[in-house]
């Protein structure tokens, strides 16, 4: 988790959330994600693969309910659960329920409501779950997951199958797959497009003649008419949505403005106007071998994703998160069929014993090392929360912008496996002349790779103050020199800045004031000084020359480049024959460049 500052944070405004802006209507935000996949991936004919990027967000300030609220928390223990053991619960019951279950300082993606209704929903019965036995029936048990664990307040079986067939918080925002001629169903069943159904309680307050509303888990749409608990019974189709438009009145809400009319998932008592969803890309994966943490075949670059952040009609902040999936599976059964009564028996064994020859006494007994909760597994990673910007002046509205951000963690090689020491990202940047791009980077105080330190070995190699992230830039004249140029050095990428867009720390009307300078010494002390006015005030901190009492974050700027190719590094963590960690920019110039 970052931090905004040069100490731990210890409430939760001193936590630092990367800020990206959203697209304008017609100029876009573009945010490069990058991944390693350790068991091969993409064109890869030892096994099926697929990775599904999602993301979830929510108005970031007061139309969120506080125990809804994303965040990261500062207390790292999962939210709490108590179940209801009555169908019959009233509304007020679940409420009461709630309140005592969830933690405002704890992390929170999955809404408690949404684990609640996975909880008392039964799970798919027609999935195929091997050997494993289950103490009860409900959606958080599967194959995977069969001790029914509570991770957050995630739904285990969603977490496992895509697309899932039940309402889900996730929007979905692409996939990448071994198999191309999966992309029609995968765009065609996403519940950004198809919309799901739930079995709904609604129930009247006899005092305030209010209604609300209840899901019925447990019951499909052909149980749902017989279910005899409070209220009305109703199913009901659910659709999802990039963001409610709740002071659109229906017969402004045109799908030709790109919004639609109907019950959501965070809405299911009351029809409201919505912006609707286009199916998520779909594309084919490069080729990863397996056993290998590395960049695709014949590439430079990490495998990657270049998405396109959403534009927000409402122009409103939105808190995000970011959930990306990878699942590999065999062909010892058919991947996408698996309904229990199609798998092969011997798939139903840990660790089988099999016979090999043709001939009776001829045979060879061999043990095969298969787990029957890895053959078809699904992993995850999700993002911290992360803040989506409203482009609020005509000057952002009309560009198109690219991010620089930092990747990897303290320590060597080994110590930070299976992630990467630190680096820019991306570290070879092309853009075109009048493009933007916003320079940010977030860092940690509390980096801890004490024993048993994960996968990769215990460590904290560095440099400055132990445990702690930092990172600057510098301009550099060329990626196999290590010292930086001088400030005013006219090849520098900072004195050829074309125009600043947007700066963190200065309103519009005072942009024009900052001279190319003040954003070589921002981006040199990581935000530590402004400009160079505040460099150069006697009564100014020093700065630490391994940037300690630097701030961990920085939330940089947006700026406009002339045309040429310019190199950057970070003084504290470039260390040759070590790790590198060297940017990157080219504008205007032409491929070969």
């Amino acid at each position: 988790m970052g931090d905004k500052g040069k100490l731990p944070f210890e409430k939760e405004e001193d936590q630092y959330n990367m800020k990206y802006f959203q697209s304008s209507d017609t100029h876009n935000t573009s945010l490069i994600l990058e991944w390693t996949t350790q068991h091969g991936f993409g064109t890869n004919d030892k096994l099926n693969s697929d990775v599904i990027i999602q993301m979830m967000c929510q108005p970031d300030e007061g139309e969120v309910d506080a125990l809804d609220r994303l965040r990261d928390g500062i207390n790292i223990q999962k939210q709490g659960f108590k179940r209801n053991g009555r169908l019959s619960e009233t509304y007020d019951g679940f409420v009461k329920r709630k309140s005592d279950s969830v933690s405002l300082d704890k992390g929170l993606h999955e809404s408690f409501d949404y684990y609640d209704k996975c909880k008392n929903r039964m799970r798919n019965k027609g999935l195929f779950i091997a050997n494993k036995k289950f103490k009860r029936q409900d959606s958080t048990f599967t194959r995977q997951n069969n001790g029914g664990k509570q991770s957050g307040y995630e739904c285990p079986e969603e977490r496992d199958y895509f697309p899932y067939w039940e309402p889900t918080p996730w929007i979905d925002i692409a996939i990448l797959t071994s198999n191309y001629s999966k992309c029609a169903f995968y765009k065609n069943e996403s519940f950004n497009v198809q919309p799901r159904g739930e079995c709904i309680s609604f129930q009247k307050d006899p005092n305030s003649n209010s209604v609300t509303a209840k899901v019925v888990a447990q019951y499909n749409k052909t149980l749902c008419n017989e279910y005899s608990g409070p209220g009305e019974i109703k199913w009901v189709e659910l659709h999802n949505y990039l963001e409610l438009r709740p002071n659109i009145p229906k017969e402004s809400c045109l799908e030709t403005l790109g919004l639609k009319w109907g019950f959501t998932i965070s809405n299911y008592y009351k029809e409201q106007c919505f912006q609707s969803l286009s199916a998520p890309e779909c594309q084919l994966g490069r080729f990863i071998r397996v056993n290998h943490n590395g960049n695709p075949a014949g590439s430079l670059d990490m495998i990657n994703y270049d998405w396109k952040i959403p534009y927000f009609p409402s122009e409103k902040e939105q808190r995000c998160v970011l959930r990306m999936r990878y699942n590999i599976s065999t062909d010892d059964y058919d991947p996408q069929d698996t309904f229990v009564g199609d798998i092969p028996t011997n798939m139903t064994k840990n660790n089988p014993q099999v016979k090999v020859g043709e001939d009776e006494g001829e045979d060879i007994n061999i043990q095969l090392n298969i787990a029957t909760n890895q053959f078809g597994r699904t992993f995850q990673d999700r993002s911290h929360v992360f803040i989506l910007k409203p482009r609020l002046t005509e000057e952002m509205k009309d560009l198109k912008i690219h991010n620089i951000n930092v990747r990897g963690k303290r320590g060597n090689i080994v110590q930070v496996y299976p992630a990467v020491e630190y680096d820019y990202t991306p570290n070879n940047l092309r853009i075109e002349v009048g493009d933007g791009v916003h320079f940010q980077w977030t860092g940690s105080n509390t980096h801890n790779n004490a024993n048993p330190a994960g996968d990769g070995e215990a460590g904290d190699d560095g440099q400055g103050d132990a445990g702690t992230d930092r990172h600057n830039c510098v301009a550099l004249d060329h990626p196999s020199r290590n010292y930086p140029m001088d400030f005013e050095n006219v090849k520098s990428i900072f004195m050829n800045i074309d125009k600043i867009k947007w700066h963190s720390k200065f309103e519009e009307a005072n942009l024009g004031a900052l001279e190319d300078i003040d954003i070589a010494v921002s981006a040199a002390s990581s935000g530590l000084f402004k400009t160079r006015q505040e460099l150069d005030d006697p009564n100014s901190v020093e700065l630490d020359p391994l940037l300690d009492n630097a701030p961990a974050s920085y939330e940089g700027f947006v700026a406009t480049f002339n045309r040429g190719i310019y190199h950057y590094m970070c003084t504290r963590n470039n260390a040759f024959t070590n790790r590198s960690q060297k940017g990157k920019l080219v504008v205007g110039e032409p491929e070969t460049s």
